[in-house]
């Protein structure tokens, strides 16, 4: 229904760029066009960026001070910086990646231990909420209520509001193409498949570039980091879930030519069960026990097993 949408210039919830910043940082940025004209465009964008770093020194400084009055048990001080550098971050796209990864999170953890702060979370979500369902949210709109939802650990909410959109049809194409990046894994898990594929191919695509771009360089270890492992897992899952062996196989080899642990089989073994590909199955695991120590072997074999270790 929406495959258009995926080749017109959009943002992908890359988790390579995730893991290695803070890893949904998170490239999640939508980037307007710029149109420069002369000497006045370039006068005007020096002005800019130098607006731009007074604003990233100030949010910076904000958050230093929210963080020390977290240590401290000034709860209602940091609440009051949090916030501040949540809402005033949102504008530059040089600071996406730690607000999506680390001011999103700490506001959480505040919400923890102090109520007013929990209220304050919740507002945030909701607010954001809002504007989803009334179809008038940009992506970062999404991307706040997401990684909300997710630091909040409901991300069950996301997919249950991105079910009941998707059901009304192309009017709501746009927002849910945005869920989509945001929370893929969570899709997965609830088996959204037939959605996820165009972000699944496409996902793929740039898991296997960047390893073998990084295989090149001496970095492929860097690359090794939990929430880039989960959405490869998810990738694949995804793939064979559509019919997509070929593409699937080959993203799997891919990541384990470097790594080839003991989890990293296993998660791939149970991704082909779920999807009913037991030759897929049976060929991984031949693979490690050829790859990994009889004891890392075992170790698959006691995750692979009903109530084992999920990914």
């Amino acid at each position: 229904m929406k495959s258009k949408l995926w080749a017109i210039g959009r943002s992908d919830l890359d988790f390579c760029a995730v893991a290695l910043s803070l890893a949904l940082g998170l490239n999640l940025t939508v980037l307007a066009p710029v149109l420069a004209v002369g000497d006045t465009a370039a006068s005007d964008q020096n002005a800019a960026k130098s607006s731009d770093a007074k604003s990233e020194k100030a949010i910076g400084a904000k958050l230093k001070e929210a963080r020390l009055a977290m240590i401290d048990k000034k709860y209602q001080e940091a609440l009051d910086d949090y916030l501040w550098v949540f809402e005033n971050s949102r504008q530059l796209k040089t600071w996406q990646g730690v607000r999506n990864a680390y001011v999103s999170q700490e506001l959480v953890k505040l919400a923890e231990v102090f109520p007013p702060a929990k209220e304050e979370v919740l507002k945030l979500r909701d607010s954001r909420e809002k504007l989803i369902l009334e179809d008038k949210a940009q992506c970062s709109d999404v991307q706040d209520w997401a990684i909300l939802n997710h630091n909040l650990t409901d991300d069950r909410r996301s997919v249950s509001i991105y079910k009941q959109l998707n059901a009304r049809g192309q009017s709501t194409d746009q927002v849910c193409d945005w869920i989509e990046e945001c929370i893929p894994v969570s899709l997965v898990r609830a088996r959204e498949y037939k959605e996820l594929l165009p972000w699944a191919e496409k996902s793929a695509v740039t898991h296997i570039a960047t390893v073998e771009e990084s295989e090149k360089k001496g970095f492929s270890g860097r690359l090794a980091l939990p929430l880039v492992l989960e959405n490869v897992y998810a990738c694949y899952e995804v793939l064979l879930a559509e019919g997509k062996e070929a593409e699937a196989d080959k993203l799997a080899q891919c990541i384990l030519r470097p790594w080839s642990s003991h989890d990293m089989f296993a998660a791939f073994v149970r991704a082909a069960r779920r999807t009913n590909h037991p030759a897929q199955a049976d060929q991984l695991l031949a693979q490690a026990r050829k790859k990994v120590s009889a004891t890392d072997y075992e170790l698959i074999l006691g995750e692979i097993k009903p109530g084992g270790q999920a990914h």
